[in-house]
């Protein structure tokens, strides 16, 4: 006898080759098996196997329909040039045949985890897999909730639930919209045919709020062929411009080029600026961008475009063309009204679904108002899609780089009000 590394009695072996191309042929011994290292998954039920053999593949187990497993893997195996090692001195069984009174099943009735197929894979029975799979036999105790609910809740022991609120049930059906999956890259423009209403916020702070809760790649872009402020209202990581990313277009070939052309916010949210130089900015028309869209598309889920104020310029109408959402920013004021409502007529004329489809966005909205903003809202719901209030916030008012923690709560609800039906246009093609 000897001893293995585990400490269990070995009987004596004797060499059996196996050429290649042949099957293991059933021995006329039953084999009480020790306990090796390394079986794998028929470890687990030894008293099955007629046989087992350590072979410079692995472990081998051999069963009495003729079968073989190396491993854990199920079917007849060729075991090239293997030398199996073969125990001897123990007495065969009488009813081996049949199955009846052996430490064996009758040939073909082996252990279902063996015949199974499409479970997982792994040989495992579908009765394996669906009794084990993730979660399927576990007790998760429920955490207390929140505020004075989990108060209630620690002193009745767990017996009393207080159901959530109509605004923590909101907030959680937000959360699902704004994360909403998408297919393709969405391209959604943000256009104003006046300046100074907070286009450029609105795109920055939509975007943040979508990178904050979303876990894919999103971008924002200056388009706006005036030297748009884009790529100011970050913290510049890097002077390229989305002119460099033109010139080097043809050296682009994965995300990382592209990557670094952009800068990233605290948010995760990527941002191109425009050009610096006027003059090179004024020189971008239809082709560049279109151009510009087309790289990036390849490596973003969404793309957020802050156009100018220009709305006949080709670059703008090029844009506008490609992109897949439109939201159109007005202020609570007479004449933003009027271009906003302008802005509508212009994308109606030339893709009415587009119009109907777009989100309105009234930004700066006091409580003192002159406006009557209640109005100004019904106007444009019945042209659009859905319209968001945004109220004044004295941060974004110094028109500085927009820190999401120091917005006022009201503030950060209306953008992500605005990014959940951004984000559930770009999965659903209409807003959520």
């Amino acid at each position: 006898m000897a001893i293995d590394t585990d400490g269990v009695v070995v009987p004596p072996l004797l060499d059996m080759e196996i050429g290649e191309g042949e099957e293991v042929s059933a021995p006329t011994r039953q084999i009480m098996p020790p306990r090796p290292s390394g079986l794998g998954l028929f470890a687990t039920w030894p008293s099955l196997a007629r046989d087992y053999r350590q072979t410079e593949e692995g472990a081998v187990a051999l069963f009495p329909d003729d079968s073989v497993e190396l491993e854990g893997r199920v079917g007849p195996r060729e075991v090239s040039g293997a030398v199996i090692p073969s125990p001897v001195g123990v007495v065969p069984p009488s009813t081996a045949s049949s199955g009846q009174g052996s430490m064996w099943p009758a040939p073909g009735q082996r252990l279902a985890a063996t015949q199974k197929e499409g479970g997982s894979g792994l040989g495992l029975s579908d009765a394996m897999v669906r009794d084990f799979a993730p979660g399927a036999s576990v007790r998760y105790r429920q955490g207390a909730p929140a505020g004075w609910r989990g108060l209630v809740w620690r002193a009745t022991m767990g017996h009393v639930v207080v159901p959530e609120s109509a605004r923590a049930r909101r907030s959680a059906e937000r959360l699902t919209r704004i994360q909403t999956p998408v297919a393709a890259c969405a391209k959604i423009a943000f256009a104003s045919g006046k300046g100074g209403v907070g286009k450029t916020t609105a795109t920055l702070l939509c975007g943040t709020a979508l990178s904050l809760l979303r876990g894919d790649r999103i971008v924002a872009m200056d388009a706006n062929p005036d030297a748009g402020s884009l790529g100011w209202r970050v913290d510049r990581r890097t002077d390229s411009t989305l002119s460099d990313l033109l010139r080097d277009a043809d050296t682009i070939s994965r995300y990382g080029d592209v990557r670094s052309y952009m800068s990233q916010s605290d948010s995760r949210l990527e941002v191109l600026a425009s050009a610096n130089n006027p003059s090179i900015s004024m020189a971008m028309g239809d082709g560049e961008y279109r151009r510009a869209v087309e790289i990036i598309e390849q490596y973003y889920s969404m793309l957020l475009m802050d156009l100018g104020t220009g709305l006949v310029d080709g670059g703008t109408q090029a844009i506008l063309g490609l992109a897949s959402q439109v939201v159109v920013i007005t202020s609570p004021s007479v004449d933003s009204g009027r271009i906003a409502d302008f802005t509508l007529d212009f994308i109606e004329k030339r893709d009415p679904e587009k119009a109907r489809a777009a989100i309105v966005v009234i930004n700066n909205v006091r409580k003192d108002s002159a406006i009557d903003v209640d109005a100004l809202d019904a106007h444009f719901a019945s042209r659009a899609a859905a319209v968001v209030r945004v109220p004044w916030d004295a941060h974004l008012s110094a028109g500085d780089i927009p820190r999401w923690e120091l917005l006022q709560p009201q503030t950060r609800e209306a953008y992500l009000d605005l990014a959940a039906l951004v984000a559930a246009a770009a999965g659903t093609g209409a807003p959520g």
